[in-house]
């Protein structure tokens, strides 16, 4: 009777914390050992497909930062530079950059330009 029980919270509780372990793996959910992924719901769909400038920078973004708490700067002439998205110039990382602040994608959390270094920083919004 107890290993039953015991059994029995198992399956239940991490049905409960995962879903169907199973219908996980069979629809294709099940990202583990698969490297990043972004996600987006409808509603970020919906907002972002007339920019796909702004979905390419936010998918970026949401890679390198997502999991991070402290904020980070979203720098054109650096990210150009750099070549974070092949093929990018400053402006293209302008305009997608100000889309995301138009759309509540990112929150600006230090306004800088006072001095040189001191960058304007940035948090990926809570997901809708």
């Amino acid at each position: 009777m107890r290993r039953s029980m015991s059994s029995l919270w198992w399956r239940d509780s991490n049905q409960t914390a995962s879903g169907n372990p199973g219908a996980v793996q069979s629809e294709g959910r099940n990202w583990i050992g698969q490297g990043p992924h972004v996600t987006f719901s409808h509603q970020e769909l919906s907002t972002l497909m007339c920019n796909p400038d702004a979905m390419c920078l936010v998918s970026k973004l949401r890679m390198a930062h997502a999991a991070r708490a402290e904020p980070f700067a979203v720098s054109p002439k650096a990210m150009e530079t750099h070549g974070s998205i092949p093929g990018w110039g400053r402006r293209r990382y302008q305009h997608a950059r100000d889309a995301l602040l138009k759309h509540g994608f990112l929150i600006c959390v230090h306004e800088g330009g006072r001095r040189p270094g001191d960058a304007y920083l940035y948090e990926l919004a809570a997901r809708r």
